[in-house]
């Protein structure tokens, strides 16, 4: 998942792959969490957090909610030529096993790269642009 802080708009998430989550259709509750408040004061941070996905209307008993672990990383990059000064964004990994979260946090290198990738040339096809 990409996301980004829009001056006009504010926390915005740009991607998501390879699916949307069913918990963050109808909010902007993932926006939130991947951009905390205070991220721009930062140059780079990262967190975890957890996604509660309801059960399905079919779904019987209460052991059916679905739980997902995200890592994510938020980079602040300083641009003179953009209106707030900087650009921040964040890329997160989810999964819905609990065993990976010790492979998430080994990919903090790879999604530094991907934020840089985009940060450059945000049509590069591996930055998750139009192009």
């Amino acid at each position: 998942m990409l996301a980004e802080f829009d001056i006009d708009v504010g926390c915005v998430v740009r991607e998501q792959y390879p699916c949307e989550l069913p918990a963050c259709r109808e909010s902007n509750i993932l926006s939130d969490l991947m951009l905390p408040e205070g991220s721009h004061k930062f140059e780079e941070d990262e967190c975890f957090f957890i996604l509660h996905s309801p059960p399905s209307e079919d779904a019987a008993g209460e052991d059916d909610c679905k739980l997902s672990y995200a890592f994510n990383l938020v980079r602040n990059k300083r641009d003179s030529n953009v209106r707030r000064g900087a650009i921040v964004k964040a890329i997160a990994l989810v999964t819905s096993s609990v065993d990976c979260l010790d492979m998430l946090w080994a990919a903090k290198p790879l999604l530094r790269d991907a934020l840089e990738v985009d940060a450059v040339d945000p049509n590069h096809p591996r930055a998750g642009g139009d192009a």
